[in-house]
């Protein structure tokens, strides 16, 4: 795993190939505001559940509601519109 700051975020990227994972040990690193990055092949039956799934089973049932997504590539108003 590498750790880096990026101009005023932190970013982690974690070399796994499970992507739900990553995303939970992403959360466990930085639970206060978690911003979790969808880059992946299927943003809409892939990365947003696994995201969708970190923040209902691990963020929420530890008190932290400060957090959402950002999606990196594709059509990025066609993909907001159905992550919402």
């Amino acid at each position: 795993m590498t750790i880096g700051r990026t101009q005023d975020r932190f970013h982690c990227h974690v070399n796994m190939s499970d992507e739900y994972e990553a995303f939970k040990t992403y959360a466990e690193i930085y639970p206060d505001n978690c911003v979790l990055l969808i880059d992946t092949y299927n943003v809409l039956k892939s990365g947003i559940p696994n995201a969708i799934k970190v923040f209902k089973e691990y963020l929420i049932p530890n008190g932290y509601t400060n957090g959402g997504i950002r999606i990196d590539s594709g059509d990025i108003t066609y993909l907001t519109k159905k992550a919402r």
